[in-house]
């Protein structure tokens, strides 16, 4: 059966491939818009400021209401901001909005009163100047971490906030003067131990180092206990280091990519976490649909053999995502804001096959991909082509893993449990391409011309260099866990000890989030680490995993330092790659990470990039001394 809806036959077949193959249409469509949630756009409509309603068995009109009413409108860049100056100061203003969301009413916490950060440019050896003001009210909530952190055993809100620059290597602390009023510096750096109350300001100076890498990063909200409601929220933004110096690793260095920097398309993926009523007020299980800045399914217009450079940041809560673009290449020259000194071509998939992390252009929450993307000299005008996200397997999913977690049983019954792809995943669109226009005569970058542009600070880290640091101290190289078990934790200094659920006051519908067996506190983590040993910048390995009891894929990331990880490409070669954020395996195979700390020292953080666990605990202190 086709949609009768009397749509234009171009936009009749997007909605088609919008939401699966053509083949056993109204079931197929009906569950994967209620997968994706993007149905609450097509409820009765709701008065101003009440969200809206989900409807389970979403009809063919809905579908094309959806479609039609909010999605395929013209892709909008966020705004560019460059606050390289006192006189250019960005102020940015948390507070509520009410917004339009896919169709629905929604009261979320902002920036500025948009769904989405302005993007911040800089160039190496700038300064950022920010002025954070929280205008949001006064409040208090329970602490999503249980038992919480002793910090916040007083007093916690999801509406404190702070700031994290995601990627950048700056230093975590500021080293200004202190308001004896507040406690805080006057003004700080990249420092997510701060906590900002309501009706507050800081004040923000970020020095980017004279060699940092140019690239794509991120800026967003960092409160323990607060990262996920507010980061889902959609405060969030795209953080752009440029130059174009190919020492730096800026692909503008690349003539042919700096001709096109006119079409570049800044993408934040956002999965806005509201629940029926328009809020975020609780850590809510509810699915919501993948945006693009804001935008539902935008449409990009561009030439038959046009390329573009598109900057693909993750900015969600709630989904890994596993990328392909019809019937073309993602050709991947960056992850992570790191240059990769070649071409990656991750192919285009069918709309019915699943993805994953080895077969697609995979990102985590926290990961970016730059990818050059170039339309066939022959393509049709009129054609449409859709960047798609694939269905997950399950062991790859953070809905699947999440629905285990909250299953009342022990290993072998959370591991047992019957949770359905199918009702949890499904494939979904994020942007169309439209073909129109004259045909135009482009060349992607040369291998060449690629492999001259990488940072010149990012040298590949040896096994002899790592045998240098391990000679003087052996205690450099790190394992670090993230689990998810039963257990009972001491809310003083957050250790953790494995309980039987059911057994001595174990709760069994409670699974406590760690990191090396212990909940986060600010004021213990992993033992201090040293900035050089015998003289020599340190350099070490460190193995991540996801331990054994339920083993899941979680988000590793660290801020400040950037570190080395093996990927296998599509070529069939496994290659080291700089990352800042980094998938453990699902099997609680541990991964190896490679890590050089050049620089900053002192206090800082690495967690699970699934916000959610790491408001629930899975986050620990980092420190690094000058010995």
């Amino acid at each position: 059966m086709l949609l009768s809806i009397g749509l234009a036959a171009r936009t009749t077949g997007s909605i088609l491939r919008l939401w699966g193959s053509r083949q056993r249409l109204p079931m197929k469509l009906a569950a994967a818009l209620v997968i994706v949630s993007v149905t609450h756009a097509l409820a009765e409509a709701a008065p101003v400021g009440t969200g809206c309603e989900w409807p389970s068995r979403p009809t063919d009109q809905q579908i094309s209401d959806l479609i039609n009413e909010q999605g395929l409108r013209e892709f909008e860049n966020p705004e560019v901001v460059r606050p390289v100056s006192e006189a250019s100061k960005l102020e940015l203003v948390v507070g509520y909005a009410v917004l339009e969301v896919a169709g629905c009413t929604a009261q979320l916490r902002t920036y500025n009163g948009k769904l989405v950060g302005p993007t911040i440019k800089a160039s190496p050896g700038d300064t950022l100047f920010i002025r954070l003001v929280n205008n949001l009210p006064m409040a208090s909530h329970p602490h999503p971490q249980d038992p919480p952190p002793p910090e916040h055993t007083d007093h916690f809100s999801f509406n404190i906030t702070n700031l994290h620059t995601h990627g950048l290597h700056v230093a975590p602390e500021g080293d200004g003067p202190v308001n004896p009023a507040t406690g805080r510096r006057y003004i700080e750096s990249d420092n997510v131990l701060l906590e900002l109350p309501p009706g507050e300001v800081q004040e923000y100076r970020i020095e980017i180092p004279t060699d940092h890498a140019a690239g794509t990063f991120w800026y967003h909200a960092h409160v323990h206990g607060g990262t996920a409601i507010q980061v889902g929220s959609g405060m969030a933004g795209a953080l752009i280091i440029d130059g174009g110096e190919a020492e730096h690793g800026d692909l503008d260095a690349i003539p042919a990519v700096a001709a096109a920097a006119a079409s570049e398309k800044v993408m934040l993926v956002q999965q806005i976490w509201m629940d029926e009523s328009g809020e975020i007020e609780n850590l809510p299980s509810k699915r919501r649909p993948t945006l693009v800045n804001g935008q539902l399914v935008p449409r990009i217009k561009m030439r038959p053999g046009e390329f573009q450079r598109w900057r693909l940041i993750h900015a969600g809560v709630q989904e890994n995502l596993a990328l392909t673009f019809d019937g073309h290449d993602l050709n991947e020259v960056s992850a992570d804001g790191i240059s990769l000194g070649r071409l990656v071509p991750w192919p285009s998939r069918g709309p019915d096959e699943i993805g994953g992390r080895r077969e697609t252009l995979f990102l985590a929450p926290g990961y970016r991909s730059d990818v050059l993307v170039q339309l066939a000299r022959d393509a049709e005008p009129g054609k449409t082509f859709y960047l798609r996200t694939h269905r997950l397997p399950r062991d790859e999913s953070i809905q699947v893993m999440n629905a285990r977690a909250q299953t009342p049983a022990g290993a072998a019954g959370i591991l047992a449990t019957d949770v359905t792809p199918d009702d949890l995943i499904k494939g979904q669109i994020l942007v169309e391409v439209l073909i129109e226009g004259e045909p135009v005569s482009a060349d992607l970058p040369t291998k060449e011309e690629l492999s001259r542009v990488v940072p010149s600070e990012l040298i590949d880290i040896t096994e002899e260099e790592i045998a240098r640091t391990l000679a003087v101290d052996p205690s450099a190289s790190r394992s670090i866990t993230f689990s998810m078990r039963h257990a009972s934790c001491d809310p003083s200094d957050g250790t953790c000890v494995p309980c039987t659920p059911g057994a001595d006051g174990c709760d069994p519908f409670k699974l406590r989030f760690m990191v090396n067996d212990r909940q986060f506190t600010m004021t213990n983590g992993i033992p201090p680490l040293k900035l050089r040993t015998g003289g020599e910048w340190t350099a070490a390995e460190w193995t991540v995993s996801s331990g054994e009891y339920l083993p899941a894929a979680h988000p590793f990331h660290i801020h400040v330092n950037p570190f080395q990880v093996q990927r296998t490409e599509p070529d069939g070669v496994t290659r080291w790659r700089w990352k800042d954020t980094w998938l453990t395996f699902s099997d609680g195979t541990p991964g190896t990470l490679r890590m050089r700390y050049r620089v900053f020292t002192g206090k800082f953080v690495l967690h699970c990039h699934i916000l959610g666990h790491e408001d629930q605990g899975m986050m620990s202190v980092v420190e690094i001394v000058d010995n």
